[in-house]
């Protein structure tokens, strides 16, 4: 006998227990939406048993291995977002003061407070890291081998920047 939950027999009860949003535009949510998707992905960013979004946090990383990887992308993303878009200084806590912690507010705070493109090339520029220093332990470095051969190998436009979280 199969015993089937109360939402599998009735349509109007799925739908009530879990609607279809469709496809929506990032400036279309609320921040209760936002803040829901964050909970969702702050994982992959932060250890989620703190307080996020407070400048004075001190920010903590899953000891899963990858802690200093989420650390390098989050500070990689913000520095190239405020590099590559000045004028509209994005990362304010960042640029008054450079440190992990100021880092880690701003992306938080991009994240929940931005337009949409903002908050697309925020995540885009965190998975470009992730994405680059994966392709980096594939590369296989030879004796002769130096940091500008690495990065012509890599194709990092980024590169200066990039060597140093990779620490080549």
């Amino acid at each position: 006998m199969n015993f089937k939950l109360w939402s599998e027999l009735n349509p109007k009860a799925k739908k009530e227990l879990k609607p279809d949003f469709g496809f929506r535009n990032w400036n279309s949510l609320t921040e209760d939406e936002k803040y829901k998707i964050w909970k969702y992905l702050e994982i992959h960013f932060f250890n989620n048993k703190i307080k996020i979004g407070q400048k004075n946090n001190n920010y903590k990383f899953y000891s899963d291995g990858s802690e200093e990887a989420k650390k390098d992308g989050i500070l990689f993303s913000i520095i190239l977002l405020n590099r590559n878009y000045k004028a509209k200084n994005y990362a304010k806590n960042y640029l008054e003061d450079a440190t992990l912690n100021s880092a880690c507010h701003d992306f938080y705070d991009i994240f929940m407070k931005q337009d949409e493109h903002v908050v697309m090339e925020l995540l885009s520029l965190y998975c470009k890291f992730l994405f680059l220093r994966e392709q980096k332990k594939t590369i296989s470095k030879s004796k002769d081998e130096t940091k500008e051969i690495i990065k012509i190998n890599c194709k990092i436009i980024d590169g200066d920047i990039l060597i140093n979280f990779l620490e080549i």
